[in-house]
């Protein structure tokens, strides 16, 4: 017996998610609806909270329910290290380590040719107006060491407008190919600390 069309799309939806294949959407699904009508109600509020407060931060690209976000607004951060992140969920871990007390820039994705990803489609003209204001002195690159982290990588330091900034990048702890979604966080938290400066002053 095949599922009702409504359940059977809910679960594709959940599909979607990175790490969710069929019986783990499948076993979301279910427990949802065995849950019944008030857990999913609650579920519904939720979202419906999420979706009318979250903005996106005009400085650096972050999700939260200001602009700018907390960690922009915050002027105990020092606002002369940025590090540089793919996705917004990527601050969380590094947040998580408590190794980096700089602010952030989010890229929304990586340079990717094969993947229709290119520079003008992510938010780096951003991170040049930053620079250009002169008041960042390190810029440090958590990407993923991936030909797509290193093509990215290349191409915002190849068109800085100033060139007297510090680049770092993580130290080389993890392994190649390896996302931060899957980085244990000491051993992210030792590849802050321990970034390595492949421009600027050591």
């Amino acid at each position: 017996m095949s599922m009702p069309r409504e359940i059977e799309e809910l679960v594709v939806f959940f599909q979607r998610f990175p790490g969710i294949g069929r019986q783990s959407a499948e076993r979301i699904v279910t427990t949802l609806l065995e849950r019944g009508k008030q857990e999913i109600s609650k579920l519904v509020s939720m979202l419906n909270a999420i979706l009318d407060n979250i903005v996106q931060c005009s400085v650096c690209g972050n999700i939260d329910l200001q602009d700018p976000c907390t960690i922009c607004a915050d002027p105990f951060r020092d606002a002369s290290v940025i590090c540089v992140v793919p996705a917004f969920r990527d601050i969380y871990r590094i947040e998580r380590t408590g190794a980096f007390k700089g602010k952030y820039h989010v890229l929304g994705g990586l340079i990717d040719p094969l993947a229709e990803s290119y520079p003008e489609q992510l938010n780096i003209e951003a991170l040049y107006e930053r620079v250009s204001a002169g008041e960042v002195k390190e810029l440090f690159f958590a990407l993923p060491p991936t030909p797509e982290g290193e093509i990215t990588l290349n191409y915002i330091v190849d068109h800085l407008p100033r060139k007297d900034l510090k680049i770092s990048v993580l130290a080389r702890g993890i392994s190649a190919g390896s996302s931060l979604e899957y980085v244990d966080p000491v051993t992210l938290q030792k590849a802050i600390q321990y970034r390595t400066t492949i421009k600027g002053s050591e």
